[in-house]
């Protein structure tokens, strides 16, 4: 869950207004930003030399509906052959219990939260 630059303008060009692509904040919606910078790392020199500021840019239009990998099914519940650590199936009733706690810490701690599920249909689904 990437964003870039040229795919922010894209949405924007046809006319959509939201995104479910970076996990930035786990339940509130949020502006994207989308030309944050930062120094890349030049290990030949000192040390002291690393440690440069992120600067932020400022938030575009594109609203973000936050996701997170506790709430989407795949990682719990698909066979993925070439990852090592795909297990690849737990059962609903634990993925339920883990979505239940996730819902009920957000409503214990947030006014206002996005509970935004993600379910795969060659995953959760029955083709």
């Amino acid at each position: 869950w990437e964003v870039s630059t040229e795919g922010v303008n894209l949405l924007l060009d046809y006319g959509i207004e939201y995104d479910h692509s970076p996990g930035d904040h786990d339940c509130q919606c949020f502006y994207t930003r989308v030309n944050d910078s930062w120094t890349k790392i030049d290990y030949t020199k000192n040390a002291e030399t690393w440690i440069k500021s992120f600067v932020r840019s400022n938030p575009s239009v594109l609203v973000q509906i936050p996701g997170i990998w506790y709430i989407d099914d795949l990682f719990s519940m698909k066979f993925i052959k070439s990852s090592a650590n795909s297990h690849g199936w737990v059962s609903p009733c634990d993925v339920e219990d883990i979505w239940r706690d996730t819902f009920d810490y957000y409503y214990q701690k947030y006014d206002e939260f996005v509970f935004s599920i993600t379910i795969h249909p060659d995953v959760s689904g029955r083709p």
